[in-house]
């Protein structure tokens, strides 16, 4: 009798632990991530109920008067250690895949803010050139109006704006979305492009999730675009009573996986990014919406913002 006290102290002080423990990793580690939060309470509410059932069936055997072997005492140890070493294995994944996922963040930002520096660069350039030989242009354009050419004043005029406009599709004065646009815009080849942007300064979304969204939107209207033949790219982002409306119609081939999943060669990355997106607008409480006939494949985002 005084063994089965002993084992029944042993286990609430194991289970006092347990809890404990629980809810310093809840609150300390994962309080400022909601969908990982709810992910470890459900893990380690599964774990504790295996740990409790564990010890239960392990007490309840000295109570019914069965005999204490050695036997028993190594299964139920067994058990015991498995169940603890199952979770630490799935904490650990969780985070290497919360780490991986932030590093695949960081690169494609890091790659962003270069391409951002780079075309600002490249416009300096330009602007400097351009003031070097103004005088130059101007009088070339004042000749061409004094002999009545308007045509050719245009043509000129647009192909100096042009110059000055190379590389940069969008100005709106988000910087982020600036950023993402033009340097995902910017490995494109003989297409048709619009691009129509209006939006405020500051969006109140992390920049995490909107380079999520929009960086993976972008990579998958692009991969279409270049295996059709109409080559046509539509983006729309809009402010709209506290929300951020992003509209993106792409050409594409025609052709539609029936999940919606991937044709890529890269298919794991791929299918991350897709679910990193719907994780994302789920997590903004968002809304997507999918449509496509024949030659184009349309998606809109519904963001609060």
């Amino acid at each position: 009798m005084n063994l089965i006290v002993i084992i029944y102290i042993s286990s609430n002080i194991w289970l006092l632990i347990l809890i404990a423990n629980l809810f310093l990793v809840l609150v300390k580690d994962e309080i400022y991530d909601s969908q990982d939060f709810y992910i470890k309470l459900v893990y380690y509410t599964i774990f504790c109920v295996l740990f409790i059932g564990t010890l239960y069936a392990f007490i309840s055997s000295f109570i019914t008067g069965l005999t204490l072997n050695k036997e028993t005492i190594i299964r139920t140890f067994i058990l015991i250690v498995t169940n603890t070493i199952l979770l630490i294995i799935d904490d650990k994944l969780h985070a290497h895949i919360k780490i991986k996922n932030e590093k695949s963040f960081l690169e494609q930002q890091n790659k962003v803010y270069e391409n951002e520096l780079k075309i600002i660069h490249q416009s300096n350039d330009i602007i400097k050139n351009l003031k070097h030989d103004m005088k130059n242009h101007l009088f070339v354009l004042q000749n061409l109006y004094t002999s009545g050419q308007h045509q050719e004043i245009e043509a000129y005029i647009s192909t100096m704006v042009k110059q000055m406009d190379n590389g940069v599709f969008c100005n709106s004065g988000n910087f982020i979305i600036d950023s993402i646009i033009n340097f995902k815009l910017g490995t494109i080849e003989k297409a048709t492009i619009s691009v129509n942007i209006t939006i405020p300064d500051t969006l109140n979304i992390d920049n995490y999730t909107l380079t999520t969204i929009l960086g993976n939107l972008l990579d998958n209207a692009i991969f279409a675009l270049n295996s059709s033949h109409l080559k046509k790219l539509d983006i729309n982002i809009s402010y709209v009573m506290g929300n951020l409306v992003i509209m993106i119609d792409n050409s594409y081939n025609g052709v539609i996986n029936n999940n919606l999943t991937t044709t890529k060669a890269n298919k794991e990355n791929h299918g991350v990014g897709l679910s990193s997106v719907r994780n994302c607008i789920n997590n903004c409480e968002g809304e997507l919406e999918i449509s496509y006939d024949e030659e184009i494949f349309s998606v809109s985002i519904i963001i609060p913002a």
